[in-house]
């Protein structure tokens, strides 16, 4: 479920349950407010597809389910210090559709597989179509190119697009002219994810260290604890 919170008076203003997903496949990951068009849009991972959610009614629909851009590549194989990340029982990590981000003028969401070297991204007024069908929705979808292994994405004011990566303890950011700059590279970054920016000029970033779960580790917890949030100042300042 999601929860609407007024943070003026501390009070619950809406539950979306999302009773229409089948949530025996479903299982949603990262959101985005779409404030000009009354929309939230959740990457499904679960389903290889991007969630529209109507913040009025409550209702869902799916776009470009089990899509080529929403889909884990199967040859895209996440390794840390030569190990390849793998379950137990050898299958290999993998997660579909994944790191969302919105654009500041609400036109476009850029997403991306964890499991796929390219990020894309398509506009949010093709998405809002409910008359569109996934195969015409394809159509629409722009490969913004080449960043790598990444997982949570984050747009800032200025056109930049955040994306973290475990692969080589980075935070990296693709430019408007579509250049890909690494903003941060520290050992402490262990499985950087969720990100947020501040009004001070600050990206503020929490490490999962995912990789050092028992499931990947042979039964083995690695995990370092205490897990921490970061922040790095933001390109311009």
């Amino acid at each position: 479920k999601l929860l609407k919170i007024n943070t003026n008076t501390n009070q619950i203003e809406h539950i979306y349950r999302f009773d229409d997903l089948d949530k025996t496949k479903s299982g949603l990951n990262d959101m985005r407010i779409d404030h000009k068009r009354n929309l939230a849009y959740l990457s499904d991972p679960g389903q290889a597809a991007i969630i529209i959610l109507d913040l009025k009614t409550g209702l869902t629909r799916k776009a470009l389910t089990g899509s080529r851009f929403t889909l884990a590549d199967p040859d895209v194989l996440l390794s840390y210090n030569g190990i390849e990340m793998r379950s137990e029982n050898g299958k290999p990590f993998s997660s579909n559709v994944n790191g969302i981000a919105l654009s500041h003028d609400f036109k476009y969401l850029y997403f991306k597989a964890i499991n796929q070297t390219h990020l894309y991204c398509i506009a949010t007024e093709f998405l809002a179509d409910a008359g569109l069908t996934d195969q015409e929705l394809e159509a629409k979808v722009e490969d913004k190119g080449e960043v790598g292994i990444t997982h949570g994405l984050l747009a800032d004011i200025d056109g930049n697009i955040y994306l973290t990566s475990s692969i080589d303890y980075s935070i990296k950011y693709l430019n408007p002219e579509g250049n890909v700059n690494t903003l941060v590279r520290d050992s402490r970054i262990l499985w950087p994810d969720s990100m947020g920016i501040s009004g001070d000029g600050y990206l503020y970033f929490s490490c999962a260290q995912l990789f050092k779960d028992p499931q990947w580790n042979k039964g083995a917890d690695k995990v370092e604890l205490p897990y921490y949030v970061f922040k790095v100042k933001l390109p311009k300042f």
